[in-house]
């Protein structure tokens, strides 16, 4: 019915990741970069109160502060991106090419030296980036589609092939 071909490298996973942390982990994640932001305010103000009054010193608890603020904030711009960096082996040249079958009981994914296969309701959230389709069946868990790599079928009849099946709509990340 549809066959997927998908290079797990770098890029898929990062959407992996997205995916997990808009969904699974979306309030943890909020909470996490508003303490950041609190964080970042609470120094610019303290520094900047110091200045204003004269008492201002440019040393290394300064340095530190400042380093730590920024340190937080790539971190919570680049999140997806670390956690598939160290989810892929920590390397960016980690590819791992498989393939997905789907019919009307399961998908398969077939990896090198390694076949699995899933029932539709193992899938507990589905989500659809610019070039990918995330089936996430746990926090930990998931594959992702490549839309470029249909070798039979489109994504736009894959996007509501797999909602019918699952009986959960896709959620655009």
């Amino acid at each position: 019915m549809y066959e997927i071909t998908t290079v797990y490298d770098h890029k898929a996973l990062t959407a992996l990741c997205r995916a997990v942390r808009k969904t699974y982990r979306r309030k943890r994640s909020l909470f996490l970069r508003i303490l950041v932001g609190a964080f970042i305010a609470t120094n610019a103000v303290f520094n900047g109160l110091l200045y204003w009054l004269g008492a201002f010193v440019f040393d290394f608890t300064v340095i530190l502060t400042v380093a730590a603020a920024v340190l937080l904030l790539l971190l919570c711009f680049f999140e997806d991106d670390l956690n598939a960096w160290i989810g892929g082996g920590m390397s960016y040249g980690y590819k791992q090419e498989t393939t997905a079958s789907l019919d009307e009981d399961a998908y398969t994914i077939t990896l090198p030296g390694n076949v699995g296969r899933w029932q539709y309701d193992k899938i507990q959230r589905l989500c659809e980036t610019e070039g990918y389709f995330v089936l996430l069946l746990s926090k930990r868990h998931g594959h992702v589609f490549d839309k470029s790599g249909f070798t039979k079928g489109d994504p736009d009849a894959f996007r509501t092939y797999i909602t019918e099946k699952t009986g959960i709509p896709v959620r655009s990340i």
